[in-house]
């Protein structure tokens, strides 16, 4: 990962994301807000799979891309490095780590998180209205306002220490049901998976309106659940059990964990006022639309292997590699044959040694030129692509011989 960060590697794939990435989250915020009655809430939450299923589609291996020209170019490194030899420090890669360290760090470790764990008390549960799944357990808490799951792997269902008072046993029993859905569904799991890709594009400003919204889906289905065979008196209650875990609601509680976010509940309220009223040929089209927009990202990717052009390509910043001083002090000679790959935007990936002589001693310092090199932009950037470095103590030293062998086959 250090390393990653270190040539923008990591960086630059996070960028390659952000076009098909802006048009699923703008899709799914769209379906949210103005479609959500006709698709249901179910339909909803369950088109959210697209996002990992497009980061995966858009993340394929493609196929191998032979290199039509076998030309190898090559660079002498000499002893004496030229002033200003090194890139200037880039910034970008230590910003986006530092956001993404404290986005986590809220999403898993926040103070107030870490005050709700250390106040927990076990609960007996045979009082409850219904019975729990058997790895659940019930405990209660004076510093939470309203019902939550704590944990990934072993969830723990947590209560008002008052929750007698504040429901009602029908209101209480709804209110289980809603979070042993969470539970069954796995949603604390999908909710990490969901702050990690938040943590890793948290630049984006599109992928926070679609995490936000992707929480409020989540548990509007799981409303939709607990009152799809219930009665409008019992629906009503339930919406007054919503209304008071929203009037109890602290600001203080953590800003990713929307159980009893107050802006959310209220959201929730309103649409139990809605009437529901699925429509076929809605969910039709949305399921349509999400499928031809996964079929498009798989498309336009594996394009790449097949409408890639070897181009004459040349570094518009080339970077010389530091000559190690071990080798300088022994009058060390050699030469290093890299392969790598050009992105559309012009950076080096992909960075291996093919060959070296001697071995192990320019590796280090050639991957590491070779990856701050900048290359002019193009429309598919370049695979598989071949340079020679080689290094001399003094122009005046023999050159070194091609390390790749060249057999040309004729007929």
């Amino acid at each position: 990962m250090i390393n990653m960060l270190a040539d923008s590697q990591l960086l630059t794939w996070l960028i390659e994301q952000q076009l098909y990435i802006c048009l699923i989250m703008i899709a799914l915020v769209f379906f949210e807000k103005k479609s959500l009655p006709s698709l249901g809430a179910k339909l909803s939450y369950s088109l959210w799979l697209i996002l990992p299923v497009g980061i995966i589609l858009n993340n394929l291996p493609l196929g191998f891309v032979a290199i039509e020209n076998n030309e190898i170019t090559r660079y002498l490194v000499g002893i004496q490095s030229p002033e200003f030899s090194q890139t200037e420090l880039n910034y970008l890669p230590l910003v986006w780590g530092v956001g993404a360290f404290f986005i986590l760090f809220i999403g898993f470790f926040s103070k107030q998180q870490q005050q709700i764990a250390s106040s927990l008390t076990l609960t007996a549960a045979q009082n409850l209205p219904l019975q729990l799944p058997d790895r659940l357990r019930l405990y209660h808490s004076d510093i939470v306002s309203s019902p939550l799951l704590l944990g990934v792997y072993s969830p723990k269902l947590v209560l008002p220490t008052h929750y007698q008072k504040l429901y009602s046993q029908e209101q209480l029993k709804m209110i289980l049901e809603h979070e042993i859905y969470h539970y069954k569904r796995k949603d604390n799991l999908c909710n990490s998976l969901a702050i990690i890709v938040l943590s890793l594009f948290w630049f984006n400003p599109l992928i926070w309106f679609g995490y936000f919204s992707y929480r409020r889906v989540q548990e509007i289905s799981c409303d939709s659940a607990v009152l799809k065979s219930k009665t409008k008196s019992q629906s009503i209650e339930y919406g007054k059990a919503l209304l008071i875990c929203a009037e109890q609601t602290s600001t203080k509680l953590c800003a990713y964990t929307h159980y009893g976010e107050k802006s959310t509940m209220l959201q929730r309220i309103n649409n139990l006022k809605q009437k529901k009223s699925t429509k076929p040929l809605a969910q039709l089209a949305a399921i349509a639309l999400t499928t031809s927009l996964l079929s498009g990202i798989a498309v336009a990717h594996q394009d790449e292997a097949h409408g890639m052009k070897q181009e004459q390509v040349s570094p518009i910043m080339r970077i010389e590699p530091k000559y190690p001083v071990l080798a300088a002090e022994e009058g060390t000679e050699g030469a290093v044959v890299l392969v790598y790959d050009i992105t559309p935007a012009g950076l080096v990936e992909n960075v291996s040694v093919v060959t070296a002589q001697p071995k192990k001693v320019f590796d280090k310092v050639s991957k590491v030129a070779l990856r701050q090199w900048k290359f002019a932009k193009t429309e598919h950037g370049a695979k598989r692509l071949l340079v020679q470095l080689d290094y001399a103590m003094s122009k005046d030293s023999e050159k070194a011989p091609d390390l790749l062998e060249r057999i040309k086959v004729t007929h």
